[in-house]
């Protein structure tokens, strides 16, 4: 499937939910590193979120797979992350929308969710050193870092959210190499946050 971006078509890939109230779009990793909507880490965060009833949408960033355009340093792809939840608004039923992003895709989500006002997020290594002035999120949040990241400063990350934020870890590096599992149970431990039914 394809969206309407701002640069040209965006790809795609809905997992529909059948009468879910809750949908996702899910950010992916650095453009220029090999990131792409297709990551193993954000396929762990969908299987996470598709066990909660949650519908998710993937897509890659300018100029990724079969995306219009070019690599736009971070801007061009946080105007991307905000077409991405429009096109989940207007075209899905779903009455709750949750912004995810892992690494790079955890920057993007959180540059666009000041506009595209989420009801929830769920970051997993997000790269804090890419926020610049960022004003932290004022929704709920759920971070999940590797304790091991060799890319991202566990502690700066910790340090950059709010207390409010829930901050989970798991004994890995950047890649969360067979650590799916993990990644559904802190989801899980925390899908009253996400879904916005308590807990």
């Amino acid at each position: 499937m394809f969206l309407d971006g701002p640069v040209g078509q965006l790809e795609g890939e809905l997992v529909a939910v059948p009468g879910s109230e809750v949908a996702a779009v899910l950010c992916h990793p650095h453009p220029q590193m090999g990131g792409s909507m297709h990551d193993a880490v954000l396929g762990a965060v969908h299987e996470a979120l598709a066990v909660q009833g949650v519908t998710t949408l993937r897509f890659n960033y300018r100029g990724v797979g079969a995306s219009d355009g070019s690599y736009d340093n971070g801007q061009g792809e946080t105007d991307d992350t905000l077409a991405a939840v429009r096109w989940l608004r207007e075209n899905t039923d779903a009455k709750r929308i949750l912004l995810a992003g892992y690494s790079f895709g955890g920057v993007m989500a959180l540059r666009a969710a000041g506009e595209s006002e989420p009801d929830a997020m769920l970051l997993v290594a997000p790269a804090v050193s890419m926020a610049g002035d960022l004003a932290n999120p004022g929704m709920p949040v759920v971070v999940i870092l590797a304790e091991q990241d060799q890319f991202v400063d566990v502690d700066e990350a910790r340090g950059w959210f709010a207390e409010g934020a829930a901050i989970e870890t798991i004994a890995t590096d950047h890649f969360f190499f067979g650590e799916q599992d993990s990644i559904g149970q802190k989801v899980a431990g925390h899908a009253g946050l996400l879904l916005g039914t308590g807990g």
